[in-house]
């Protein structure tokens, strides 16, 4: 009986080095977490709170049972937030609560930290695969868990290395002669091909297929990203990029070049209304942006009709990721953060070339010229 007693006993102290981080549209919470405790974790719409006041304020919110970290969404950018916590043990009263934390969420790509130099060779392309994996020329591949500090792997290539993906599952990279890497673990790669010495520029999962595309109007899809079948693009400029945006495939190339496929076997080309070189596109669930060289931007509603945009810098503008705001960058270290009609001009937090962009979950990372790198957390 006096074991079951101490067993509920109320925690002494409170949660230690409880911690809250603002993001875009939500915070990430973490504390020291000991196991046999329940945590509780308290916000409102307000400067400070208590577990007893906290409901007197708006937005008023309590969860539990949480584990650290906790990523606290559904929050609205620019309100400020006050969060508490404490915890009970097994049923028993609540222990006393951390010291209230007030944070402002906001959008982010607003403000860059440049990382550790990941080597000297360009670092053509980023992705997410619970830790960053990014792929660069002379077949550079480096890695990192927080966007910041890198590690060199082996790629098995002195291929350039022009992007990747990852589709849950397996890590597609593809580059110069044709050149596909595939891996399940970022550490043992396996060397393919498209059948083709063609240059690839980019990679896309989607619909149980991959699709990759390159110069010359090249676009091959492959269902296990080993054998390829080469598809009719209708076009014979350079094309940079592909995406999925939930319906269809999307490309975007050199001299205006636009291309739409819902099954990534029937390409349709479209009008853009320029001739500027296009390098990525991007759709936020609303509206489409495209971007590409001396500062180029085209938009459009249904991804039909194209509208070319006002420029707000001459810049060439390389690549593009959608979130709450859109945020764009290029040469120079250039960087735009907004949406079309309202963008502010700002910099990755050096001069070097932006070549991609990733966003994952509250951060952006960028990956540019001679192993720079930035993120916004």
């Amino acid at each position: 009986m006096l074991a079951a007693c101490l067993s509920d006993k109320e925690p002494s102290s409170a949660p230690p080095n409880f911690q809250v981080v603002a993001g875009d549209g939500q915070v990430t919470i973490t504390w020291s977490e000991d196991p046999s405790l329940t945590y509780w974790v308290f916000s409102a719409a307000a400067d400070s709170i208590t577990p007893d006041n906290y409901k007197n304020f708006p937005q008023a919110r309590v969860l539990w049972p949480v584990h650290s970290p906790l990523v606290y969404t559904g929050l609205t950018n620019g309100t400020t937030y006050a969060f508490t916590m404490n915890a009970t043990n097994k049923g028993s009263g609540a222990g006393p609560a951390a010291p209230s934390i007030a944070v402002k969420p906001r959008p982010n790509g607003t403000s860059w930290t440049p990382g550790t130099a990941a080597g000297s060779a360009d670092l053509r392309a980023v992705t997410y695969a619970g830790g960053y994996l990014a792929v660069g020329l002379g077949g550079a591949f480096y890695t990192s868990a927080d966007g910041k500090t890198w590690t060199a792997g082996t790629s098995g290539t002195g291929a350039a290395l022009y992007d990747i993906n990852y589709n849950g599952a397996t890590l597609t990279a593809v580059g110069e002669s044709g050149v596909v890497l595939t891996s399940s673990d970022a550490k043992t790669w396996t060397a393919g091909s498209v059948g083709s010495s063609v240059k690839l520029n980019s990679v896309t999962f989607a619909g149980a297929q991959f699709v990759a595309v390159g110069d010359g109007g090249a676009i091959f899809t492959s269902t296990d990203a080993k054998a390829w079948t080469a598809r009719t693009s209708g076009t014979t400029q350079n094309l940079a990029k592909v995406i999925y945006d939930g319906t269809a495939f999307r490309v975007a190339g050199a001299a205006g070049t636009l291309l739409s496929s819902t099954d990534a076997v029937t390409w349709t080309v479209q009008t853009s209304n320029t001739t500027a070189d296009l390098r990525d596109l991007a759709f936020n669930g609303t509206t489409y942006l495209v971007v590409g060289a001396a500062g180029t931007m085209l938009t459009s509603s249904d991804g039909t009709a194209w509208t070319v945009a006002t420029a707000v810098t001459q810049q060439d503008l390389n690549t593009v990721v959608a979130g709450s705001q859109f945020v764009v960058a290029g040469a120079a270290g250039t960087l735009l953060y907004g949406a079309p009609g309202g963008w502010t001009v700002t910099s990755a937090g050096s001069t070097a070339t932006v070549y991609d962009l990733v966003r994952a979950g509250a951060a952006i990372v960028a990956v540019g010229a001679a192993g720079s790198n930035a993120s916004s957390i």
